[in-house]
């Protein structure tokens, strides 16, 4: 999906505003629809703007999904309930696992590169005692 430039939209008129507003609400909407299909999630979206309140899929719809929500007990609320700190841990622990599995297939390579240099010719004694570790492992 192309990426729009972003509009300084201060100097545009109420009405053109408005209508971008809602240009932008309506692609929200359905994306929010798309990701409620796709994940078989419950989603519901409030828009507070100046003059209204913007409620989807609908008024009664988000009612019941709030008073839902609010009906469980404390407990089970958190497991719905998805931190940001939470998910940002998990997403350093998996770059984390990913870099030390780079690190070790670049150590794999190096030495690797090395064992044929070996094996074409080179001296054991033009190494340094961190290559000869590695030889070793």
């Amino acid at each position: 999906m192309a990426h729009m430039k972003f509009m300084n939209n201060t100097y545009l008129s109420v009405r053109n505003r408005k209508s971008l507003l809602y240009k932008r609400v309506t692609s929200l909407f359905k994306k929010a629809q798309k990701l409620s299909n796709l994940c078989d999630v419950q989603i519901g979206i409030t828009i507070f703007s100046s003059d209204e309140v913007l409620l989807w899929p609908s008024e009664t719809e988000a009612r019941e999904k709030v008073q839902w929500y609010l009906s469980l007990p404390e407990f089970q609320r958190m497991n719905h309930l998805v931190l940001n700190e939470t998910l940002l841990i998990k997403i350093v622990k998996d770059r984390e696992e990913r870099i030390k599995k780079l690190e070790q297939k670049y150590e794999d390579k190096k030495m690797e590169l090395l064992f044929n240099e070996i094996l074409e010719g080179k001296s054991t004694h033009e190494l340094d005692a961190e290559e000869l570790k590695g030889l070793i492992n």
